[in-house]
């Protein structure tokens, strides 16, 4: 059942999924192309310090490999059922991502 299911994530919400861990010990975002609010992108915004983490470092950290574009640009990456978007420009994209994989299914 849980090989079917997709996660999706735009901007920080991806901060509530960066620990999940997967049956095997390893983090669900191993190995997945993903991205979400940049670093530079929280700095810019002067957010860096009212955050817990800075959740590009996490997922870097996590084993991710971190997908960017250019700050406040529409960036959308889909890793196998996992669908992410970096900022509010990437939320219709990200929509139809969603979309698609669920066609797809």
């Amino acid at each position: 059942m849980l090989s079917r299911l997709i996660v999706k994530s735009a901007l920080l919400y991806f901060s509530a999924l960066v620990n999940v861990k997967l049956c095997s010990g390893e983090y669900l975002v191993k190995g997945h192309d993903v991205t979400s609010f940049t670093n530079d992108e929280e700095a810019l915004i002067k957010l860096t310090d009212a955050m817990p983490f800075l959740v590009e470092s996490v997922l870097v950290e996590h084993g991710a490999t971190f997908c960017r574009k250019a700050n406040f640009q529409p960036n959308v990456r889909v890793s196998g059922r996992i669908a992410t978007g970096q900022n509010p420009a990437s939320a219709t994209p990200l929509g139809e991502a969603i979309v698609k994989l669920l066609r797809d299914k």
